[in-house]
Protein backbone atom coordinates (compact mmCIF):
# COMPACT_ATOMS: atom_id res chain seq x y z
CA UNK A 1 0.00 0.00 0.00
CA UNK A 2 3.32 2.14 0.32
CA UNK A 3 4.81 4.35 -2.69
CA UNK A 4 8.00 3.45 -4.77
CA UNK A 5 11.39 4.00 -3.48
CA UNK A 6 14.06 5.02 -6.03
CA UNK A 7 17.57 5.22 -5.80
CA UNK A 8 20.02 8.18 -6.44
CA UNK A 9 21.75 8.06 -9.61
CA UNK A 10 24.56 4.77 -9.43
CA UNK A 11 26.79 6.28 -11.69
CA UNK A 12 27.29 9.26 -10.37
CA UNK A 13 30.74 10.28 -9.02
CA UNK A 14 29.67 10.10 -5.36
CA UNK A 15 29.19 6.37 -5.49
CA UNK A 16 31.99 5.86 -7.55
CA UNK A 17 34.48 7.57 -5.39
CA UNK A 18 32.54 5.35 -2.29
CA UNK A 19 32.74 1.62 -3.77
CA UNK A 20 35.81 2.59 -5.55
CA UNK A 21 38.32 4.72 -3.38
CA UNK A 22 41.73 5.80 -5.61
CA UNK A 23 40.85 4.17 -8.79
CA UNK A 24 39.90 0.69 -7.39
CA UNK A 25 38.22 -1.64 -9.50
CA UNK A 26 33.91 -0.41 -9.37
CA UNK A 27 31.62 -3.63 -10.68
CA UNK A 28 27.89 -1.91 -11.98
CA UNK A 29 26.24 -5.30 -10.30
CA UNK A 30 27.41 -5.16 -6.74
CA UNK A 31 26.12 -1.47 -6.77
CA UNK A 32 22.65 -2.46 -7.85
CA UNK A 33 22.73 -5.24 -5.58
CA UNK A 34 23.17 -3.51 -2.77
CA UNK A 35 20.62 -0.69 -3.99
CA UNK A 36 17.87 -3.03 -3.70
CA UNK A 37 18.50 -5.03 -1.20
CA UNK A 38 18.67 -1.46 0.98
CA UNK A 39 15.10 -1.18 0.17
CA UNK A 40 14.94 0.66 -3.34
CA UNK A 41 12.29 -0.79 -5.64
CA UNK A 42 13.48 1.36 -8.61
CA UNK A 43 17.58 1.10 -9.47
CA UNK A 44 18.27 4.73 -11.68
CA UNK A 45 21.80 3.36 -12.67
CA UNK A 46 22.64 6.21 -15.13
CA UNK A 47 25.87 6.41 -17.06
CA UNK A 48 27.46 3.48 -14.59
CA UNK A 49 30.25 1.99 -16.15
CA UNK A 50 32.10 -1.12 -14.62
CA UNK A 51 35.82 -1.82 -14.37
CA UNK A 52 35.11 -4.91 -16.60
CA UNK A 53 32.71 -3.31 -19.12
CA UNK A 54 33.49 -1.13 -22.47
CA UNK A 55 31.09 1.00 -21.71
CA UNK A 56 27.25 1.51 -19.82
CA UNK A 57 24.95 -0.83 -21.66
CA UNK A 58 27.64 -3.62 -21.43
CA UNK A 59 27.49 -2.84 -17.46
CA UNK A 60 23.73 -2.79 -17.42
CA UNK A 61 23.87 -6.34 -19.34
CA UNK A 62 26.26 -7.98 -16.96
CA UNK A 63 24.16 -6.33 -14.14
CA UNK A 64 20.48 -7.99 -15.60
CA UNK A 65 22.15 -11.39 -15.64
CA UNK A 66 23.67 -10.90 -11.91
CA UNK A 67 19.86 -10.22 -10.80
CA UNK A 68 18.52 -13.05 -13.13
CA UNK A 69 21.05 -15.76 -11.70
CA UNK A 70 20.36 -14.52 -8.21
CA UNK A 71 16.87 -14.55 -8.61
CA UNK A 72 17.07 -18.13 -9.90
CA UNK A 73 19.05 -19.19 -7.09
CA UNK A 74 18.42 -17.14 -4.11
CA UNK A 75 14.58 -17.40 -2.84
CA UNK A 76 14.93 -15.07 -0.21
CA UNK A 77 16.60 -12.57 -3.05
CA UNK A 78 13.75 -13.95 -5.70
CA UNK A 79 10.69 -12.76 -2.92
CA UNK A 80 12.18 -9.09 -2.81
CA UNK A 81 12.09 -9.12 -6.30
CA UNK A 82 8.38 -10.20 -6.31
CA UNK A 83 7.85 -7.49 -3.76
CA UNK A 84 9.35 -5.08 -5.44
CA UNK A 85 7.05 -5.94 -8.63
CA UNK A 86 4.00 -6.05 -6.90
CA UNK A 87 4.46 -2.20 -5.75
CA UNK A 88 6.20 -0.99 -9.02
CA UNK A 89 2.58 -2.85 -10.91
CA UNK A 90 0.41 -1.52 -8.09
CA UNK A 91 1.39 2.00 -8.66
CA UNK A 92 0.71 1.73 -12.58
CA UNK A 93 -2.72 0.55 -12.11
CA UNK A 94 -3.09 3.65 -10.37
CA UNK A 95 -1.89 5.84 -12.41
CA UNK A 96 -3.46 4.75 -15.70
CA UNK A 97 -6.73 3.17 -16.34
CA UNK A 98 -5.66 0.66 -18.37
CA UNK A 99 -1.72 -1.33 -18.99
CA UNK A 100 -1.56 -0.76 -22.32
CA UNK A 101 1.18 0.32 -24.32
CA UNK A 102 -0.63 3.09 -26.11
CA UNK A 103 -2.14 3.93 -22.55
CA UNK A 104 1.05 4.90 -20.47
CA UNK A 105 3.35 6.02 -23.08
CA UNK A 106 3.29 9.86 -23.26
CA UNK A 107 1.98 11.73 -26.23
CA UNK A 108 5.27 12.99 -28.34
CA UNK A 109 3.39 16.22 -28.14
CA UNK A 110 4.16 16.79 -24.53
CA UNK A 111 7.58 16.61 -25.26
CA UNK A 112 7.60 20.32 -26.29
CA UNK A 113 6.46 21.88 -22.62
CA UNK A 114 9.18 19.66 -21.02
CA UNK A 115 11.37 22.79 -19.17
CA UNK A 116 9.05 25.34 -20.65
CA UNK A 117 7.53 26.22 -16.48
CA UNK A 118 9.96 29.04 -15.82
CA UNK A 119 7.86 29.48 -12.80
CA UNK A 120 8.09 25.79 -11.58
CA UNK A 121 12.29 25.77 -12.61
CA UNK A 122 13.02 28.93 -10.31
CA UNK A 123 11.01 27.61 -7.58
CA UNK A 124 13.03 24.77 -7.33
CA UNK A 125 16.30 26.62 -8.19
CA UNK A 126 15.54 28.67 -5.29
CA UNK A 127 14.08 25.55 -3.06
CA UNK A 128 17.66 23.80 -3.65
CA UNK A 129 20.48 27.41 -3.11
CA UNK A 130 21.80 26.29 -0.13
CA UNK A 131 24.27 28.18 1.58
CA UNK A 132 27.32 25.76 2.67
CA UNK A 133 29.49 28.89 4.46
CA UNK A 134 29.65 30.44 6.38
CA UNK A 135 26.22 29.79 8.58
CA UNK A 136 22.84 32.06 7.98
CA UNK A 137 23.30 33.37 10.99
CA UNK A 138 26.88 35.03 10.43
CA UNK A 139 25.92 35.76 6.59
CA UNK A 140 25.48 39.27 7.28
CA UNK A 141 28.26 40.00 9.21
CA UNK A 142 30.82 38.73 6.57
CA UNK A 143 28.77 39.89 3.75
CA UNK A 144 26.30 42.63 5.08
CA UNK A 145 26.00 44.94 1.66
CA UNK A 146 25.56 43.56 -1.95
CA UNK A 147 27.69 44.83 -4.56
CA UNK A 148 27.41 48.66 -5.30
CA UNK A 149 27.11 50.75 -8.35
CA UNK A 150 31.04 51.81 -8.16
CA UNK A 151 31.94 48.53 -7.04
CA UNK A 152 33.97 46.19 -9.80
CA UNK A 153 33.39 42.16 -9.94
CA UNK A 154 35.22 39.63 -12.11
CA UNK A 155 33.79 36.95 -12.87
CA UNK A 156 35.91 33.40 -13.32
CA UNK A 157 33.42 30.58 -14.29
CA UNK A 158 34.68 26.92 -15.21
CA UNK A 159 33.75 26.34 -19.10
CA UNK A 160 34.41 22.42 -19.25
CA UNK A 161 30.92 22.03 -19.30
CA UNK A 162 27.97 24.25 -21.66
CA UNK A 163 28.33 26.86 -18.94
CA UNK A 164 30.08 29.73 -20.49
CA UNK A 165 32.08 32.56 -18.63
CA UNK A 166 29.27 35.07 -19.76
CA UNK A 167 26.25 33.43 -18.29
CA UNK A 168 26.20 34.65 -15.17
CA UNK A 169 27.11 38.27 -15.76
CA UNK A 170 24.66 38.35 -18.14
CA UNK A 171 21.66 36.89 -15.77
CA UNK A 172 23.24 39.69 -13.38
CA UNK A 173 22.92 42.99 -16.40
CA UNK A 174 19.38 41.34 -17.07
CA UNK A 175 17.92 42.37 -13.14
CA UNK A 176 20.34 44.75 -12.20
CA UNK A 177 21.73 46.57 -15.11
CA UNK A 178 19.35 49.22 -17.26
CA UNK A 179 16.72 47.28 -17.28
CA UNK A 180 16.35 46.66 -14.24
CA UNK A 181 17.57 49.39 -11.61
CA UNK A 182 21.02 50.36 -12.71
CA UNK A 183 22.43 48.87 -9.36
CA UNK A 184 25.52 47.75 -11.65
CA UNK A 185 27.32 49.12 -14.26
CA UNK A 186 28.20 47.20 -16.65
CA UNK A 187 31.81 49.16 -17.26
CA UNK A 188 32.53 47.28 -13.84
CA UNK A 189 32.00 43.76 -14.59
CA UNK A 190 34.76 41.61 -16.52
CA UNK A 191 34.13 38.41 -17.51
CA UNK A 192 37.13 35.36 -17.40
CA UNK A 193 37.48 31.43 -17.60
CA UNK A 194 39.57 29.04 -15.61
CA UNK A 195 41.64 28.84 -19.25
CA UNK A 196 42.51 32.33 -19.41
CA UNK A 197 43.97 31.76 -15.99
CA UNK A 198 45.92 29.00 -16.89
CA UNK A 199 46.92 30.67 -20.35
CA UNK A 200 48.21 33.11 -18.12
CA UNK A 201 50.97 30.56 -16.25
CA UNK A 202 52.02 29.86 -20.01
CA UNK A 203 52.28 33.52 -21.22
CA UNK A 204 53.93 35.89 -18.14
CA UNK A 205 53.32 38.49 -20.55
CA UNK A 206 49.22 38.25 -20.91
CA UNK A 207 48.80 40.56 -17.92
CA UNK A 208 45.09 41.26 -18.86
CA UNK A 209 43.70 38.70 -16.66
CA UNK A 210 45.65 39.57 -13.40
CA UNK A 211 45.09 43.74 -14.37
CA UNK A 212 41.48 42.55 -14.23
CA UNK A 213 41.47 40.74 -11.19
CA UNK A 214 43.74 43.26 -9.17
CA UNK A 215 40.86 46.26 -10.04
CA UNK A 216 38.38 44.20 -8.63
CA UNK A 217 36.48 44.74 -5.31
CA UNK A 218 34.37 40.99 -5.80
CA UNK A 219 35.82 38.14 -6.97
CA UNK A 220 32.90 35.47 -8.30
CA UNK A 221 34.30 32.03 -9.26
CA UNK A 222 31.89 29.66 -10.95
CA UNK A 223 32.57 25.59 -10.58
CA UNK A 224 30.55 23.81 -12.89
CA UNK A 225 32.41 19.96 -12.85
CA UNK A 226 34.82 18.53 -10.25
CA UNK A 227 37.84 17.85 -12.88
CA UNK A 228 38.33 21.96 -12.90
CA UNK A 229 38.84 21.59 -8.70
CA UNK A 230 42.59 21.66 -9.29
CA UNK A 231 42.62 24.94 -11.24
CA UNK A 232 40.21 26.82 -8.67
CA UNK A 233 42.67 25.21 -5.50
CA UNK A 234 46.22 27.12 -7.69
CA UNK A 235 43.90 30.28 -8.68
CA UNK A 236 43.45 30.86 -4.58
CA UNK A 237 46.54 29.63 -3.67
CA UNK A 238 48.90 31.53 -6.11
CA UNK A 239 46.71 34.96 -5.89
CA UNK A 240 46.49 34.93 -1.95
CA UNK A 241 47.99 38.70 -2.18
CA UNK A 242 45.60 40.00 -4.82
CA UNK A 243 42.88 38.25 -2.84
CA UNK A 244 43.42 39.49 0.73
CA UNK A 245 41.07 42.62 0.89
CA UNK A 246 38.27 40.89 -1.94
CA UNK A 247 35.21 39.47 -1.30
CA UNK A 248 35.56 35.91 -2.48
CA UNK A 249 32.04 34.49 -3.44
CA UNK A 250 32.31 30.48 -4.86
CA UNK A 251 28.71 28.81 -7.03
CA UNK A 252 29.08 25.69 -6.81
CA UNK A 253 27.02 23.69 -9.90
CA UNK A 254 28.30 20.30 -9.17
CA UNK A 255 28.33 17.94 -5.66
CA UNK A 256 29.56 20.25 -3.18
CA UNK A 257 31.62 18.31 -0.89
CA UNK A 258 35.05 18.26 -2.37
CA UNK A 259 36.54 21.79 -1.25
CA UNK A 260 38.25 20.69 1.77
CA UNK A 261 38.22 23.18 5.31
CA UNK A 262 41.38 24.94 3.58
CA UNK A 263 39.45 25.96 0.13
CA UNK A 264 36.34 26.84 2.32
CA UNK A 265 38.80 29.05 4.65
CA UNK A 266 39.75 31.24 1.73
CA UNK A 267 36.16 32.37 0.07
CA UNK A 268 34.05 34.90 2.00
CA UNK A 269 30.87 32.95 1.01
CA UNK A 270 29.86 29.28 -0.40
CA UNK A 271 26.69 28.62 -2.12
CA UNK A 272 25.56 24.95 -3.61
CA UNK A 273 23.48 25.16 -6.71
CA UNK A 274 23.76 22.13 -8.22
CA UNK A 275 22.64 23.10 -11.72
CA UNK A 276 23.86 25.67 -14.24
CA UNK A 277 20.69 26.01 -15.95
CA UNK A 278 19.10 29.40 -16.67
CA UNK A 279 16.52 29.36 -13.51
CA UNK A 280 19.91 28.34 -11.31
CA UNK A 281 21.68 31.34 -12.81
CA UNK A 282 18.93 33.51 -12.23
CA UNK A 283 18.89 32.45 -8.31
CA UNK A 284 22.32 32.87 -8.15
CA UNK A 285 22.65 36.73 -9.31
CA UNK A 286 19.85 37.00 -6.68
CA UNK A 287 21.87 35.87 -4.10
CA UNK A 288 24.65 38.03 -4.78
CA UNK A 289 22.53 41.35 -4.09
CA UNK A 290 20.72 39.60 -1.54
CA UNK A 291 17.58 39.57 -2.89
CA UNK A 292 16.85 35.86 -2.01
CA UNK A 293 17.62 33.87 1.39
CA UNK A 294 19.02 30.46 0.86
CA UNK A 295 16.75 28.13 2.05
CA UNK A 296 18.13 25.00 1.10
CA UNK A 297 20.19 21.94 3.36
CA UNK A 298 22.94 20.00 1.42
CA UNK A 299 22.09 16.55 0.70
CA UNK A 300 25.13 15.23 1.04
CA UNK A 301 27.72 15.17 3.46
CA UNK A 302 30.62 17.85 3.76
CA UNK A 303 33.60 17.23 5.65
CA UNK A 304 34.48 20.49 5.04
CA UNK A 305 32.49 22.34 7.34
CA UNK A 306 31.66 19.52 9.79
CA UNK A 307 28.19 19.00 7.83
CA UNK A 308 27.46 15.00 8.68
CA UNK A 309 24.16 13.55 6.95
CA UNK A 310 23.56 11.23 9.28
CA UNK A 311 24.09 13.81 12.74
CA UNK A 312 21.69 16.40 10.65
CA UNK A 313 19.15 14.25 9.61
CA UNK A 314 18.41 13.22 12.92
CA UNK A 315 15.50 14.33 15.39
CA UNK A 316 16.65 18.29 16.16
CA UNK A 317 17.46 18.14 20.19
CA UNK A 318 15.64 21.66 20.68
CA UNK A 319 11.96 20.23 20.02
CA UNK A 320 9.32 19.70 22.06
CA UNK A 321 7.91 16.41 20.68
CA UNK A 322 3.97 16.12 21.11
CA UNK A 323 1.90 12.86 21.62
CA UNK A 324 -1.53 12.70 20.83
CA UNK A 325 -4.15 9.66 20.71
CA UNK A 326 -3.96 7.55 17.48
CA UNK A 327 -7.55 7.36 16.99
CA UNK A 328 -9.41 6.32 13.74
CA UNK A 329 -10.22 8.44 10.82
CA UNK A 330 -13.51 11.07 11.17
CA UNK A 331 -16.38 9.92 9.12
CA UNK A 332 -17.50 13.11 7.30
CA UNK A 333 -21.36 13.97 7.85
CA UNK A 334 -23.81 13.46 4.59
CA UNK A 335 -25.49 16.84 3.60
CA UNK A 336 -28.59 15.36 5.50
CA UNK A 337 -26.96 14.48 8.78
CA UNK A 338 -25.37 18.75 7.79
CA UNK A 339 -28.64 20.10 8.75
CA UNK A 340 -29.02 18.33 11.86
CA UNK A 341 -27.49 19.89 14.81
CA UNK A 342 -24.26 18.10 15.29
CA UNK A 343 -23.70 15.99 18.43
CA UNK A 344 -20.69 16.62 20.37
CA UNK A 345 -17.55 14.59 19.96
CA UNK A 346 -17.18 12.30 22.08
CA UNK A 347 -14.08 11.74 24.78
CA UNK A 348 -12.17 8.59 23.99
CA UNK A 349 -12.29 6.75 27.78
CA UNK A 350 -10.16 3.70 28.29
CA UNK A 351 -10.28 0.89 30.88
CA UNK A 352 -8.39 -2.61 31.51
CA UNK A 353 -8.00 -4.62 28.65
CA UNK A 354 -8.36 -1.67 25.98
CA UNK A 355 -5.53 -0.71 23.56
CA UNK A 356 -4.30 2.37 23.34
CA UNK A 357 -2.74 3.32 20.32
CA UNK A 358 -0.17 6.63 20.80
CA UNK A 359 1.30 9.03 17.99
CA UNK A 360 4.17 11.86 17.99
CA UNK A 361 3.74 15.25 16.04
CA UNK A 362 6.04 15.52 13.41
CA UNK A 363 9.57 15.09 13.79
CA UNK A 364 11.61 17.54 12.39
CA UNK A 365 15.36 17.09 11.89
CA UNK A 366 17.98 19.78 12.26
CA UNK A 367 17.08 21.56 9.25
CA UNK A 368 13.38 21.77 10.00
CA UNK A 369 12.19 19.11 7.55
CA UNK A 370 10.70 15.97 8.59
CA UNK A 371 12.96 13.46 9.91
CA UNK A 372 13.81 10.44 7.40
CA UNK A 373 11.57 7.09 7.35
CA UNK A 374 12.72 4.48 9.87
CA UNK A 375 14.43 7.05 12.63
CA UNK A 376 14.27 5.71 15.76
CA UNK A 377 11.97 6.72 18.26
CA UNK A 378 11.65 5.45 21.88
CA UNK A 379 8.49 5.66 23.66
CA UNK A 380 8.61 5.40 27.59
CA UNK A 381 5.66 3.29 29.58
CA UNK A 382 5.71 4.43 33.03
CA UNK A 383 3.47 3.13 35.56
CA UNK A 384 2.94 3.47 39.47
CA UNK A 385 4.11 7.55 39.07
CA UNK A 386 7.61 8.27 39.69
CA UNK A 387 10.21 5.37 40.32
CA UNK A 388 7.13 3.09 39.16
CA UNK A 389 8.11 0.10 36.32
CA UNK A 390 9.22 1.33 33.39
CA UNK A 391 8.69 -0.17 29.31
CA UNK A 392 10.68 0.95 26.68
CA UNK A 393 8.71 0.53 23.08
CA UNK A 394 11.50 0.99 19.81
CA UNK A 395 9.49 1.98 16.85
CA UNK A 396 10.76 4.11 13.63
CA UNK A 397 8.95 6.60 11.84
CA UNK A 398 7.14 6.91 9.02
CA UNK A 399 6.04 10.16 7.15
CA UNK A 400 8.28 11.97 10.08
CA UNK A 401 5.96 10.52 12.69
CA UNK A 402 5.66 7.57 15.30
CA UNK A 403 3.25 5.28 16.70
CA UNK A 404 2.96 2.68 19.78
CA UNK A 405 0.36 0.60 20.54
CA UNK A 406 -0.27 -0.09 24.10
CA UNK A 407 -2.04 -2.95 26.06
CA UNK A 408 -3.40 -1.66 29.51
CA UNK A 409 -3.13 -4.83 31.53
CA UNK A 410 -2.30 -2.67 35.18
CA UNK A 411 -4.78 -0.32 37.21
CA UNK A 412 -2.84 3.06 38.68
CA UNK A 413 -1.35 5.88 36.93
CA UNK A 414 -0.02 5.67 33.71
CA UNK A 415 2.66 7.81 31.80
CA UNK A 416 3.79 7.90 28.50
CA UNK A 417 6.63 9.77 26.68
CA UNK A 418 8.31 9.79 23.72
CA UNK A 419 12.14 10.19 22.64
CA UNK A 420 14.24 10.40 19.64
CA UNK A 421 17.76 10.64 19.40
CA UNK A 422 19.20 13.93 21.25
CA UNK A 423 15.16 14.98 21.45
CA UNK A 424 14.46 14.41 24.56
CA UNK A 425 11.53 16.86 25.41
CA UNK A 426 8.34 15.52 25.40
CA UNK A 427 4.85 15.60 26.40
CA UNK A 428 3.41 13.06 28.56
CA UNK A 429 0.45 11.53 28.11
CA UNK A 430 -1.32 10.07 31.45
CA UNK A 431 -4.35 7.71 32.53
CA UNK A 432 -5.05 6.71 35.82
CA UNK A 433 -7.02 3.32 35.27
CA UNK A 434 -9.26 2.33 37.92
CA UNK A 435 -10.18 -1.31 38.90
CA UNK A 436 -13.89 -0.32 39.49
CA UNK A 437 -14.52 -0.68 35.36
CA UNK A 438 -14.49 3.20 35.30
CA UNK A 439 -12.87 4.74 32.07
CA UNK A 440 -10.23 6.82 32.37
CA UNK A 441 -9.93 10.04 30.25
CA UNK A 442 -6.24 10.75 28.63
CA UNK A 443 -4.40 13.88 29.84
CA UNK A 444 -1.98 15.57 27.62
CA UNK A 445 0.85 16.97 30.31
CA UNK A 446 3.14 19.43 28.56
CA UNK A 447 6.99 19.31 29.97
CA UNK A 448 7.98 21.42 33.33
CA UNK A 449 10.16 24.11 31.95
CA UNK A 450 12.31 26.46 34.13
CA UNK A 451 10.60 29.81 35.25
CA UNK A 452 12.54 32.38 33.82
CA UNK A 453 14.69 34.26 35.56
CA UNK A 454 13.61 37.14 37.72
CA UNK A 455 15.16 40.27 36.10
CA UNK A 456 16.95 42.61 37.79
CA UNK A 457 15.50 45.84 38.46
CA UNK A 458 17.59 49.08 36.72
CA UNK A 459 15.81 50.94 39.91
CA UNK A 460 15.27 49.42 43.61
CA UNK A 461 12.13 50.31 45.72
CA UNK A 462 13.20 52.27 49.07
CA UNK A 463 12.87 49.83 51.75
CA UNK A 464 9.68 49.97 54.14
CA UNK A 465 11.18 50.67 57.56
CA UNK A 466 10.25 48.32 60.30
CA UNK A 467 8.41 49.90 63.25
CA UNK A 468 10.87 50.75 66.27
CA UNK A 469 9.65 49.50 70.12
CA UNK A 470 11.08 52.84 71.34
CA UNK A 471 9.67 55.36 68.86
CA UNK A 472 6.25 56.33 67.19
CA UNK A 473 6.50 58.58 64.30
CA UNK A 474 9.44 60.39 65.76
CA UNK A 475 7.59 59.83 69.70
CA UNK A 476 9.08 58.50 72.79
CA UNK A 477 7.23 55.10 73.48
CA UNK A 478 7.10 53.36 77.10
CA UNK A 479 9.73 51.41 76.33
CA UNK A 480 12.05 54.28 76.06
CA UNK A 481 10.70 55.78 79.61
CA UNK A 482 11.86 52.65 81.08
CA UNK A 483 15.29 52.55 79.69
CA UNK A 484 15.71 56.61 80.87
CA UNK A 485 14.37 55.26 84.54
CA UNK A 486 17.76 52.92 84.49
CA UNK A 487 19.84 55.64 83.07
CA UNK A 488 18.62 58.01 85.93
CA UNK A 489 18.75 55.29 88.47
CA UNK A 490 22.49 54.14 88.17
CA UNK A 491 23.58 57.53 87.43
CA UNK A 492 22.18 58.63 90.51
CA UNK A 493 23.73 55.97 92.35
CA UNK A 494 27.20 56.63 90.88
CA UNK A 495 26.81 60.19 91.83
CA UNK A 496 25.62 59.67 95.30
CA UNK A 497 29.12 57.36 96.14
CA UNK A 498 31.10 59.42 94.50
CA UNK A 499 30.04 62.59 96.14
CA UNK A 500 30.28 60.73 99.83
CA UNK A 501 33.36 59.30 99.33
CA UNK A 502 35.27 62.91 98.23
CA UNK A 503 33.29 64.98 101.27
CA UNK A 504 30.22 63.52 102.71
CA UNK A 505 26.80 61.54 102.92
CA UNK A 506 25.25 65.25 102.47
CA UNK A 507 27.04 66.25 99.17
CA UNK A 508 26.54 62.43 98.04
CA UNK A 509 23.30 63.20 97.96
CA UNK A 510 23.22 66.98 96.30
CA UNK A 511 25.22 64.93 93.60
CA UNK A 512 22.74 61.75 93.04
CA UNK A 513 19.52 64.80 92.73
CA UNK A 514 21.71 66.73 90.54
CA UNK A 515 22.61 63.68 87.97
CA UNK A 516 18.80 63.21 88.59
CA UNK A 517 17.92 66.71 87.41
CA UNK A 518 19.89 66.70 84.36
CA UNK A 519 18.46 63.32 82.87
CA UNK A 520 15.36 64.09 83.79
CA UNK A 521 15.44 67.97 81.74
CA UNK A 522 17.45 65.26 78.84
CA UNK A 523 14.57 63.11 78.89
CA UNK A 524 11.34 65.72 78.67
CA UNK A 525 13.53 67.70 76.34
CA UNK A 526 13.07 64.68 73.36
CA UNK A 527 9.68 64.10 74.64
CA UNK A 528 8.23 67.91 74.25
CA UNK A 529 10.18 67.60 70.67
CA UNK A 530 12.00 70.79 71.21
CA UNK A 531 14.59 70.99 68.25
CA UNK A 532 16.61 69.33 67.18
CA UNK A 533 14.83 66.40 69.10
CA UNK A 534 14.12 64.91 65.93
CA UNK A 535 17.89 64.56 64.49
CA UNK A 536 18.72 63.03 67.62
CA UNK A 537 15.26 60.64 67.74
CA UNK A 538 15.97 59.77 63.81
CA UNK A 539 19.32 57.71 64.91
CA UNK A 540 17.34 55.40 67.32
CA UNK A 541 17.77 54.67 70.59
CA UNK A 542 21.80 54.94 71.20
CA UNK A 543 21.34 58.46 69.90
CA UNK A 544 18.26 58.47 73.12
CA UNK A 545 20.78 56.52 75.56
CA UNK A 546 23.52 58.97 74.69
CA UNK A 547 21.77 62.29 75.01
CA UNK A 548 20.10 61.01 78.52
CA UNK A 549 23.33 60.09 79.75
CA UNK A 550 24.83 63.36 78.43
CA UNK A 551 22.57 65.59 80.81
CA UNK A 552 23.42 63.35 83.35
CA UNK A 553 27.11 64.68 83.20
CA UNK A 554 25.85 67.54 83.27
CA UNK A 555 23.78 67.58 85.99
CA UNK A 556 27.27 65.94 87.66
CA UNK A 557 29.43 68.17 86.98
CA UNK A 558 27.14 71.16 88.11
CA UNK A 559 27.02 69.15 91.85
CA UNK A 560 30.91 68.67 91.76
CA UNK A 561 31.21 72.77 91.04
CA UNK A 562 28.74 73.90 93.61
CA UNK A 563 31.12 71.51 96.61
CA UNK A 564 34.14 73.03 95.15
CA UNK A 565 32.61 76.08 95.38
CA UNK A 566 31.89 75.68 99.18
CA UNK A 567 35.26 73.97 100.28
Amino acid sequence: TGGLTISEDLGSRAIRDFYAPGGEDFFAHLVARDAFLAGNDLLYMGNILSTDSENTFASLAKSLDFFTQKYIEDTAFAARVDEALVRILTQKFRLYPSFSLAMVRPSITGLDDIGQNQEASFSVAQNAATLISPSIKDLDTVLPFPPTLDERLIFITDTQNTLTASALPEAILHLYGDEGGEQVNEANLSAHSFDDFLATLDNPEDTFFESSLRQADWVILSLASLESLPTLRQLLAENQTLLREKKIILFSFTTPYALDATDISKLTAYYGLYSYTPPFLEVSARLLFKELTPVGAAPVSIAGIGYELDTVTQAAPDQLLTLNLALPLETFPTPAADAATPAPTAIPMFQIGDTLSVRTGAILDHNGNLVPDGTLVIFLLQTGGEGGIQQLIETQTSGGIARADFQLDQTGLLDIRVASGEATISETLRLDISDEGIGAAVTIIPPITAEAATPIPTSFPTATPRPSPYLNEGKLRARTWLIAFFLWFFGALIAYFAGKNAESTRWGLRGALSTLLGGLVAYNYLALGFLPAETITANGIPGIIAFIIGGELIGWILAWLWMRRSA
